[in-house]
């Protein structure tokens, strides 16, 4: 992502909250919607405190929501505060019967059963005032909102789900971290892996130097991705025993001989890119080792790729 893209989603992200915090403050204070809701308030203070807790649940909902949906927030950040919000709204509803059976019940005895359904009443439509308000925050999101970031909204939540495998949990995290992808996403790096743990710690990489990466499994996908991105990569890491698939073109079998196909259409003086071949067998090689500006052995060190990068201007 560039950084006046980042810039404008960060001004837009503090501009939506800030719009939802000024129609929420103002509904309360005023309580502008209740005569074209048509609620007459018996018990303003009652009225009062569930319109102030409902826009408080409501705001820190709304604030996860855009904080993943834009800002990419840490998983167990978001899920921290939702499990806040859900805790609080037990108490909170736990207080609001206990506030209303003390309140109906006969203050001598404690013993009164019946419930005044003015408290009852006050205290729903003071959630219900927020409707309107909650109707213009939901107008204008999608205006301040890139229209693909909406439509990934389902499928990112989707993911924040754990699947109870680690090795798939870590590398659903790193993909969502890093996930940007649209009509202006240029990718610093193409990751071709087909194990899903290499690719965690390769996506994980990329999250940590602020690289943006695509992943492909397969040489056909890796062939589709460097045509479509070649302009902006700068690293192919690419896994030497990699899956071949029908869509494959060039009939490789392997990352190593793709890499040397690759230099033979882009010579080394030429390409904007660095070939990194990642391996668990790098003593097969012999000569196609040559083919790739550097080689790992798996399971590969990350700071011996940092360090290449860096020697070598990459990053």
């Amino acid at each position: 992502m560039s950084q006046k893209n980042n810039k404008k989603i960060h001004l837009n992200f503090w501009a939506l909250l800030t719009i939802a915090l000024a129609l929420l403050a103002s509904q309360t204070i005023s309580g502008w919607s209740n005569e074209v809701l048509g609620f007459t308030v018996k018990e303003p203070k009652i009225f009062f405190n569930s319109t102030v807790t409902g826009s408080i649940y409501f705001l820190l909902m709304y604030f996860c929501i855009l904080s993943r949906l834009l800002l990419s927030t840490n998983v167990r950040f978001i899920k921290a505060i939702v499990s806040l919000v859900f805790i609080l709204m037990l108490l909170g509803l736990g207080s609001f019967i206990a506030y209303i059976y003390l309140s109906s019940a006969d203050q001598e005895t404690l013993t009164g059963f019946g419930l005044d359904t003015t408290i009852l009443t006050d205290s729903f439509n003071g959630v219900l005032s927020l409707i309107p308000a909650v109707g213009l925050i939901m107008v204008l999101t999608p205006i301040l909102i890139p229209a693909r970031h909406l439509s990934e909204l389902a499928s990112l939540y989707k993911k924040d789900f754990n699947t109870g495998f680690s090795h798939i949990d870590d590398y659903l995290n790193e993909q969502v971290q890093g996930k940007d992808q649209g009509e202006d996403f240029y990718p610093d790096v193409l990751l071709v892996e087909d194990d899903l743990s290499c690719a965690s710690l390769a996506l994980k990489f990329c999250n940590k130097l602020k690289l943006e990466c695509v992943h492909v499994e397969s040489l056909g996908e890796a062939e589709e991705c460097l045509d479509r991105y070649m302009g902006s990569l700068r690293l192919l890491l690419l896994d030497n025993f990699v899956r071949i698939d029908d869509r494959c073109k060039s009939g490789c079998k392997t990352g190593s001989e793709w890499a040397k196909l690759l230099n033979e259409q882009y010579p080394r003086d030429k390409r904007r890119f660095s070939i990194a071949i990642l391996s668990g067998h790098t003593h097969m090689f012999k000569e196609l080792a040559e083919e790739a500006d550097v080689v790992l052995q798996k399971p590969w060190d990350p700071r011996e790729l940092f360090k290449y990068l860096k020697a070598n201007h990459v990053i």
